[in-house]
């Protein structure tokens, strides 16, 4: 009975990046919270103190876990992509159903987009991983040899 093993080539996350913004979320309200503790009465400072705990669990802690849980994996045989809050997010391409691979910069300055289109007229489109023509050159090459 031959069983159908896969071999991983490459697991890539998100560009860190993008973690800027939300870390300077979570500076700024530590830095508020410690000018206030001694300027602010312990009333207001309470009520200083659970903003900036739900300003940092919203700008900075959903995003860590977003970053966390998402993934590109490439196999010999298909392409996973993982996203959403704990990976929940998961979007698959077999390789032999890759029809075409299109690299794009939508907006400038911005990280190129990978588009791959499905046979069946689907596509899955990628952003925001770091070195997207050399990511994008070895799905190409993985999916001519599976033809």
């Amino acid at each position: 009975m031959p069983q159908n093993f896969e071999t991983r080539l490459v697991r890539l996350r998100p560009r860190a990046a993008v973690m800027i913004f939300p870390t300077l979320v979570l500076a700024a309200s530590s830095f508020f919270l410690m000018y206030f503790s001694e300027l602010a009465s312990p009333e207001v400072y309470q009520i200083i103190f659970w903003v900036a705990v739900g300003s940092s669990a919203l700008f900075w802690l959903v995003p860590l876990l977003n970053w966390l849980a998402a993934s590109l994996v490439v196999t010999d045989h298909r392409v996973i992509h993982r996203s959403g809050l704990f990976g929940l997010r998961k979007r698959e391409l077999q390789l032999r159903e890759l029809s075409s691979i299109a690299l794009e910069r939508t907006k400038p300055f911005r990280g190129k987009v990978i588009s791959m289109l499905k046979v069946n007229g689907q596509e899955l489109v990628v952003s925001g991983y770091s070195r997207s023509k050399l990511l994008a050159a070895a799905i190409e090459a993985e999916a001519s040899k599976t033809l």
